[in-house]
């Protein structure tokens, strides 16, 4: 809620002044009687071109290409809604023009692309709704016409006394946004004081509205889909939309247009059917707001007409057609609408589906045009009705009585001739001949190989795909009819198929992951073949050690602690071999190890209390730990506490038991609403630069959630599992678990977590793996894994619940490796260093005497996981340092590795090095001395030059 000096934002606002209802005639009339028969909506899609003060521009850019802006997708989502809602008799009022072939603006720009209020000024309503803050009646010119168009939508509600308004819209947060982004759908409804006579109606559309519009796209669309946050919000008077309108108001933003890879890709914002479908669950959520049943199902259609003939003659083909009108959401093949077959079969057809070209929206009709072929003499019936496969059959079924007379056809086709065969593979033949003719008609043609039947064409062509290399074959082809009369077998024609003598192509970007100390995952690129590839083998320090049949391979032969050198090669069936694969080496991590434990036996020393404490409590214990009680969040209160680690860690495992008062997700068996609780882990600060819930994050919520906040991710809690619904009430103990695998130092995502749980319904324990985007994660000092956390710090409800036999364990990393130091300068070496594996934060530099010389976390200059050097300064010229490097994951070090080097000598003087002679002639022996002797920082070596030039 936005407020300045204690006061609502809105509140500042200028007042509106509300013209005086006078109902104009709708847009649109229609007839059609159903169960919103006498209801009417003002019905607004949000934004579109508008007047900024300089020219006529959208209110939103485009994000998340293809998916276009949300002046325009607003719209047209709307119109599925209107097409709903009419059908059903309502009366609905646009506030924009949802007609596309309606024409174009005065500025250029197609009406539908239009803001509300010049739409509104276009069809007639007043100055006082279309310009209510400027009060400039000329639209176009002036001042920034934002605001007439925000209170123009509201108003026209007012103006015409419509029963609701509703608003739909689409979300926005930083734009372009791909990982761990926003998504969900929430409703608006304001109880602000300037719209709290209508407060309570309005709260409860949003209700109806937002639950069916989540019940519709859960069921038939995408089962993981959320809200965002809390369902249904109060605006508290920030959206003038709903803030102004004397009526039941609400604003549903549906999904978020800037999360690329989410709610605004091709499965949902983009997609016409997830449109369809969430509008369709905005029209059942106001049919439940006025206490009535939708006409129209989700899944519906009127039976239009058909051409199938009463009377066919055996052994003809008819061309015919079905058509229906779609009441419900929108068909399209991709979703699997089709036409069927009723029973999944017909007399008449070979086939038992027709497919749908394109898309047919709801209110639409659709001719499905296909052939019939009639069978032996006889009467039959044909049954044709809708159906998405793998899901449901639906609406009316045309249903026709065909009477089959005997056919006056006893004549067969010709042979077909010409018959040639090229094997164009080593595993295909391609065939063609030249068409038979018939008096009728020919419907297809026969082909047999080496005596046997393998196939039919309807056309003079087939490919046989099923050839084996280095293979004779013999072929033969007949003509048919739809008595059927068959032809003689044409003339055959021999073909011999080559051998297969290339290998596939080399596989490609092998990758070698260590997903457990005894397990490393490799993956690559699918080769290639003429033929088709076989398999894959696998080759592990020169010996093969397993193969695949695709283009993944587990080893779980490896050690702990072990570094180990990969290789792939494909194969077909021949075998032909490709050459192996680049090499990569994979180094497996250490085992995990305890680091901490907490069963809880009488006190909870090793935690820190958030503001509202935890309260020991020694009735209630789990007892898988040493320890005989358990941690207590009393009802009602915010309870939080977090153990810290004196470092973070790259990596690690977190585990815990939870008990729920009830047993589950039971608010109406059981009469209680749950708690917001999670098992947590947090950055060392507390601080929302890095916070990973696992929990249940919504009073009486039905799911299981994971929250990821910081480094890209949001506040957004994403359900992954559904809570046990079993009848029970009795307390029960649910077991959580938190895993986080660091990737490669520098890679992105720099981790994934995998979060699990099992409360002992069906189907569990449930898992789920998500990535934690950003290089940044181990880089810093306000990220990794410093906290395990219990509790939300948000209130209980219902009952007493606790939390028993917490522990965490991580992997320490194993010894980094070393290469040559660099000797920079007499005071300067640069100590050369790389992790072994990834389960390490960082690094620690020595000295001989274990005495820590590098800069240490938190201190400025601490060597991140990144780090592959340290340059010490401030050393003795020709010294001799020993230094060890160590890598740290959280309070587990690895050994050290020692490095040794010199600093670089003091050059000599020139009056450090005399001859014996103070001039020589040509062959006469010469010996230099060194005033300061020879050996280490003194003279190394002489390099001399003569000429005759005594001052040389």
């Amino acid at each position: 809620k936005l407020t300045v000096a204690g006061r609502p934002l809105s509140s500042y606002l200028p007042p509106v002044i509300k013209p005086a209802p006078a109902r104009v005639t709708p847009q649109r009339q229609y007839s059609l009687m159903g169960s919103l028969d006498g209801h009417s909506i003002t019905l607004s899609p949000g934004h579109g071109y508008v007047w900024n003060g300089s020219g006529w521009h959208t209110q939103r850019p485009v994000y998340c290409a293809p998916l276009n802006q949300e002046d325009f997708h607003n719209l047209e989502m709307c119109q599925y809604l209107e097409t709903y809602l009419t059908a059903d008799g309502m009366t609905v009022r646009m506030v924009r023009c949802t007609d596309k072939n309606y024409g174009n603006h005065s500025t250029g720009h197609p009406w539908w692309q239009m803001a509300a209020y010049a739409w509104l000024q276009n069809i007639g309503y007043p100055c006082s709704v279309y310009a209510n803050d400027t009060g400039d009646c000329t639209l176009g010119s002036g001042s920034s016409e934002s605001s007439d168009d925000i209170r123009s939508r509201p108003l026209a509600s007012d103006y015409d006394s419509s029963d609701i308004y509703v608003s739909v819209h689409t979300n926005g947060y930083l734009g372009d946004c791909t990982g761990s982004c926003p998504t969900g759908t929430e409703t608006y409804y304001d109880a602000s004081t300037e719209h709290a006579p209508w407060g309570a109606v309005s709260q409860t559309l949003g209700n109806n509205v937002n639950s069916a519009i989540m019940s519709a796209i859960t069921a038939n669309v995408d089962s993981s889909w959320t809200c965002h946050g809390t369902c249904v919000k109060n605006s508290n008077g920030n959206y003038g939309e709903i803030r102004i309108p004397d009526r039941a108001a609400i604003l549903t933003e549906l999904g978020f247009h800037d999360t690329c890879d989410r709610d605004a890709d091709g499965s949902h914002l983009r997609e016409n059917f997830f449109r369809s479908a969430a509008m369709w669950g905005m029209y059942k959520g106001i049919c439940d707001y006025f206490g009535t049943t939708p006409t129209w199902a989700f899944y519906s259609d009127e039976y239009v007409s058909d051409t199938i003939p009463a009377t066919m003659e055996q052994g003809r083909t008819y061309d015919v057609s079905v058509t229906f009108r779609n009441r419900g959401v929108l068909w399209t093949t991709t979703r699997a609408f089709r036409l069927g077959a009723v029973d999944d079969s017909d007399p008449f057809t070979a086939f038992n589906r027709v497919d749908i070209s394109g898309e047919v929206a709801p209110g639409a009709t659709y001719t499905f045009n296909f052939q019939m072929l009639a069978p032996a003499p006889g009467d039959y019936v044909t049954d044709w009705r809708m159906v998405r496969d793998g899901v449901t059959w639906f609406g009316a079924t045309a249903s026709k009585s065909v009477h089959v007379d005997s056919s006056s056809d006893p004549e067969p086709p010709t042979i077909p001739t010409d018959l040639t065969a090229t094997a164009t593979s080593p595993v295909q033949v391609q065939l063609s001949w030249t068409a038979s003719t018939d008096n009728v008609g020919v419907v297809g043609y026969d082909i047999r190989r080496d005596g046997v039947i393998i196939g039919s064409s309807p056309t003079n062509s087939h490919t046989d795909n099923t050839a084996s290399p280095s293979t004779p074959y013999t072929y033969e082809v007949r003509a048919k009819d739809g008595i059927p009369n068959y032809s003689d077998w044409s003339a055959p024609a021999y073909v011999t198929t080559p051998a297969d003598t290339t290998p596939p192509t080399v596989p490609t970007n092998l990758a070698a992951t260590p997903t457990a100390p005894t397990s490393v995952r490799l993956t690559w690129t699918a080769s290639t073949d003429d033929v088709a590839v076989a398999g894959y083998d696998v080759r592990r320090d020169s010996v093969i050690i397993g193969s695949s049949a695709t283009n993944s391979y587990t080893d779980s032969t490896v050690s702990a602690s072990s570094s180990y050198i990969y290789e792939v090669r494909a194969r077909d069936a021949v075998p032909n071999y490709s050459g192996w694969t680049s090499p990569v080496v994979a180094n497996t991590p250490a085992p995990l190890t305890v680091v901490f434990t907490d069963g809880f036996d009488g006190n909870m020393n090793s935690w820190t209390q958030g503001a509202t404490a935890f309260a020991y409590d020694g009735t209630v214990n789990h007892g898988s730990l040493s320890g005989a009680g358990s941690a207590k969040c009393p009802v009602g209160s915010s309870s939080q506490m977090y153990h810290l680690f004196s470092r973070p860690f790259a990596s690690g495992r977190a585990i815990g038991w939870y008990r729920d008062p009830k047993g589950g997700k039971n608010g109406a068996t059981c009469s209680y609403t749950g708690a917001r609780q999670a098992l947590s882990l947090r950055e060392p600060a507390g601080s929302a630069s890095f916070i990973l819930d696992n929990g249940l994050s919504q009073n009486g919520g039905s799911s299981y959630t994971w929250r990821l906040v910081g480094v890209g991710g949001g506040a957004t809690h994403t359900a992954y599992a559904t809570r046990n619904p079993a009848a029970s009430c009795s307390p029960t103990w649910i077991y959580y678990e938190t895993v986080v695998n660091a990737n490669a130092p520098g890679a992105s995502p720099a981790a994934t977590f995998t979060v699990t749980v099992n409360d002992g319904g069906a189907g569990m324990p449930v898992s789920t793996t998500q990535n934690i985007p950003g290089q940044t994660f181990y880089t810093n000092t306000n990220t990794g894994i410093g906290r395990v956390t219990l509790g939300l710090g948000v209130s209980t409800t219902g009952a007493d619940v606790y939390w028993d036999d917490i522990q965490f364990e991580a992997a320490p990393p194993n010894p980094p490796t070393t290469s040559t130091p660099l000797v920079l300068s007499t005071s300067e070496i640069r100590w050369n260093f790389a992790g072994f594996d990834y389960n390490l934060y960082g690094f620690d530099v020595a000295d001989g005497s274990d005495t820590i010389v590098s800069p240490q976390y938190p201190n400025s200059g601490w060597l991140n996981r990144n780090s592959t050097s340290w340059t010490q300064s401030g050393l003795t010229a020709n010294t001799q340092y020993t230094r060890k490097v160590r890598a740290w994951n959280g309070t587990l070090n690895s050994a050290y590795m020692p490095m040794t080097a010199w600093t670089l000598s003091t050059a000599p003087t020139a009056g450090s090095v005399t001859p014996d002679v103070a001039s020589a002639c040509a062959g006469e022996q010469i010996t230099w001395t060194a005033a300061g002797g020879f050996g280490s920082g003194t003279v190394q070596y002489y390099r001399y030059a003569w000429d005759q030039n005594p001052t040389y």
